[in-house]
């Protein structure tokens, strides 16, 4: 059984005061949920994605691009997860034209269980809605 929600937990964009905290919790969910997982994912190749990927100067560039956005799950002001959503045309085999792509989701281990993935999905989806796409 899920533990209950016991502390405030609150959905936001990203912004700069956020990109150092932001890239410790995106290297910590990649780690714990790829690192040794399968002989396609060697330990080395994840650590490797995750220095070249999850920095502050990367997040910021993603910040910037007006394509796609972040946006941080909170819990008592310290973010616990996070989603990233693109704007861009999806491959031709999806028949439906007008979504967004919901590039990652991620919850810290630490956080599993007590429904702030549910949360982060759901806003991730009104989010696409209110950017006048027709989902994700």
């Amino acid at each position: 059984m899920a533990a209950p929600i016991l502390s405030k937990f609150t959905i936001r964009p990203a912004n700069r005061n956020d990109l150092s905290s932001l890239a410790k919790v995106c290297s910590t969910t990649f780690i714990d949920t790829y690192d040794g997982k399968g002989k396609d994912r060697p330990p080395e190749m994840v650590h490797q994605y995750v220095r070249e990927t999850f920095t502050p100067d990367v997040l910021g560039k993603d910040l910037d691009n007006n394509l796609s956005s972040l946006w941080v799950g909170l819990v008592d002001e310290k973010i616990i997860g996070y989603f990233k959503l693109i704007k861009e045309n999806p491959p031709a085999f999806v028949t439906r034209r007008n979504l967004q792509q919901l590039e990652r989701i991620y919850v810290l281990g630490s956080h599993h269980g007590r429904g702030f993935g549910k949360q982060l999905l759901k806003r991730a989806e009104e989010v696409a809605k209110e950017n006048r796409s027709d989902g994700i």
